[in-house]
């Protein structure tokens, strides 16, 4: 099971958090969001052993680095990053820095931001896999572009992920498509996440 994990002192200043209406309207639309879905810390814990219990896999977005270090004393085994933060050097040198493996999805990036991104991950020598991935949802067929799998094969080991909003497939096709065409794409894993 895969979370999100935001500390939004961290991400935005005060008054931001605390007059959105001073800001443009995204602001306005998204803190709000935010700060009602933001989950306790307590819950997180529950949700780990809950996790354990069911012999899931427990995994984490962090999207700033109080977050990251909240993950590591909560005791995640690997750390998922989101296409967003793909550019985002401080925080992918700053998980790289615990050691764990790490899920960086690739979606919305230029080919260089996924070069510069694996090179600090190469340097940092910490187990990595980038994800294929397409911040479209759902997604269809003919904007899957499993060729970049290929193009990206001799950079790191490689995945692909696909996202649904709905609690069943919104296509048929989407899971077999994924999972037939992974392996020779080079794709040695496939992620499929559902998304509220």
């Amino acid at each position: 099971m895969k979370f999100q994990k935001r500390h939004l002192p961290s991400l935005y200043r005060e008054d931001v958090l605390t007059d959105t209406l001073k800001y443009e309207q995204n602001f306005q639309y998204m803190i709000p969001i935010l700060k009602e879905v933001e989950l306790a810390e307590e819950d997180f814990f529950d949700l780990k052993n809950y996790c354990t219990q069911k012999g899931l896999e427990f995994l984490c977005t962090p999207f700033d680095l109080s977050s990251v270090d909240f993950l590591m004393k909560l005791g995640v085994n690997a750390f998922k990053i989101a296409s967003a933060d793909l550019a985002n050097l401080e925080l992918l040198e700053y998980v790289a820095g615990k050691g764990k493996p790490m899920l960086v999805s690739t979606g919305m990036s230029y080919w260089e931001e996924i070069e510069k991104a694996v090179s600090l991950l190469k340097d940092k020598n910490v187990p990595f896999a980038l994800l294929h991935c397409r911040s479209v949802y759902p997604v269809w067929p003919r904007e899957v572009n499993l060729r970049m799998v290929g193009l990206a094969a001799p950079l790191a080991i490689l995945g692909t992920t696909s996202a649904s909003r709905s609690l069943s497939w919104p296509h048929p096709w989407e899971p077999a498509l994924l999972k037939n065409t992974s392996p020779w794409t080079g794709a040695c894993a496939v992620l499929i996440t559902k998304s509220a």
